[in-house]
């Protein structure tokens, strides 16, 4: 899927995916998901801002809170609708 690169960082308490996505890609719903336990994945709690938009290109940072989590994953979940 052309266009769709990101990565994974720790900050500020919080772990934040960044990557950018084609706008041109209507055919594809991306979502951005946690968990504690790589079985089971949520979608609540994430916070959602788009940084930049050109126009054919968005570049998105969805972040969560750590809080008292001894563990959190994130992940990309692509579908066609």
């Amino acid at each position: 899927m052309g266009g769709l690169e990101g990565s994974v960082s720790e900050e500020d308490s919080s772990l934040t995916y960044r990557y950018r996505k084609n706008k041109g890609a209507t055919d594809i719903i991306i979502r951005t998901e946690w968990s504690t336990n790589l079985t089971d994945w949520f979608t609540d709690g994430i916070n959602h801002n788009v940084l930049s938009d050109d126009g054919s290109v968005e570049e998105i940072e969805d972040s969560i809170l750590l809080d008292d989590r001894p563990r959190l994953f994130m992940r990309l979940r692509i579908e066609r609708p």
